[in-house]
């Protein structure tokens, strides 16, 4: 039996919207929902929105998404475990692709499917990255000197889309916590789920260090396909900032010099841009790509927060894209981001925007990813 675990935070339509989603697909699932929201009236739309099936526990406080995670898990009967963002569904077949992917792997401990950022699956998310500090280095040193910044984007990219279009499994160093298959034992194996430590993010960085470091195998599989509608919050870089400290002591404890090297570097040297870029400037609305050529063949569409695009979510087309779609725009909360355009000849057009701070939107789960 699969055990699904899935924490609100003042989302209880987005976590009814998952919980339908996961029954759709394994109607003999176990659906654990944990709301962390410490507020009465959402509870009680929470529940009203969950079939009667589904566990929904009420967390004393806002306990943040391992220790949420970890409640749950103390109720989950199931030999598989599987994590859940309110903000993503599970698409037909996912569940069940990603058991036998574990059965057929007995050294893999986790997997995860490949994360659409749409429902018509036109843009994928990217593979997760480990982080570690000489990755932290090489990303520094990167937007600082153009030469390396645009290799390590070509070589980014060149692995994250053969990741995504495998035609079997593929190893991983990461995985994430949004939408994620677990074998139970491996869990039990490491001594237990999430470390309490990590209120909010690297939480799941933790885990499949650990998962590794105990022998365990992590993958990821293209054949089963979750719909992911991630959101870049900039309110939440206080959990990321604290959380990626955490992460850092724990398992690099003697990098205090290095990084204090790196800061320093980064104040020192000024950023360079790795490609020549079109300002579009303020967008309160789909940027609009002015694109002179008009070829036929397949067209790679990146968007990235990071102008390096390490990571970025992709798109194929058989024509040229003119603009960002409005559903994918509706996605991009406030901050910078960069578009890059490669034709099929190879020509490539890199654009750059700013989305200004406008109206709240639902970021799917403070306590979660």
């Amino acid at each position: 039996m699969v055990s699904v675990l899935i924490v609100n935070y003042f989302c209880h339509a987005l976590t009814a919207r998952a919980v339908a989603s996961a029954l759709a697909d394994d109607p003999a699932a176990q659906v654990i929902v944990v709301d962390n929201s410490d507020d009465p009236d959402e509870s009680r739309a929470l529940r009203g929105n969950l079939p009667a099936s589904v566990e929904c526990l009420i967390a004393p406080a806002n306990l943040g998404f391992g220790r949420a995670c970890d409640l749950a898990l103390e109720h989950a009967r199931g030999e598989w475990i599987f994590l859940l963002n309110p903000d993503a569904t599970v698409l037909p077949g996912c569940l069940a692709r990603l058991v036998a992917t574990l059965h057929c792997h007995p050294r893999a401990g986790a997997v995860s499917p490949v994360s659409q950022w749409d429902a018509t699956g036109s843009f994928l998310l990217p593979p997760g990255q480990m982080q570690t500090p000489a990755w932290e280095w090489l990303l520094s040193l990167g937007m600082r000197f153009p030469a390396l910044g645009r290799l390590l984007s070509k070589r980014f990219r060149a692995w994250a889309l053969a990741c995504l279009h495998a035609p079997r499994p593929v190893c991983q160093s990461m995985l994430s916590g949004a939408h994620t298959l677990l074998r139970r034992q491996a869990v039990d194996a490491i001594g237990g789920l999430f470390d309490p430590g990590f209120f909010m993010y690297y939480e799941d960085t933790d885990l499949c260090r650990r998962l590794a470091a105990a022998g365990f195998d992590l993958l990821l599989d293209p054949c089963a396909r979750v719909v992911h509608e991630w959101r870049n919050d900039p309110g939440k870089n206080r959990f990321v900032a604290n959380s990626r400290r955490r992460y850092l002591d724990k398992h690099f404890p003697r990098t205090w010099l290095t990084e204090s090297r790196r800061l320093r570097m980064e104040r020192l040297l000024r950023q360079r841009p790795a490609f020549a870029t079109i300002d579009l400037g303020l967008c309160h609305s789909p940027p609009v790509f002015n694109l002179a050529s008009q070829q036929t063949g397949q067209w790679l569409l990146e968007i990235s927060p990071c102008p390096l695009f390490v990571p970025a979510a992709y798109c194929t087309a058989s024509a040229a894209p003119h603009c960002v779609p409005p559903n994918i725009w509706e996605l991009l909360g406030e901050g910078g981001y960069w578009a890059r355009l490669t034709a099929p000849g190879g020509q490539e057009l890199v654009f750059s925007w700013e989305v200004p701070d406008t109206s709240p939107r639902c970021s799917g789960n403070e306590s979660g990813h």
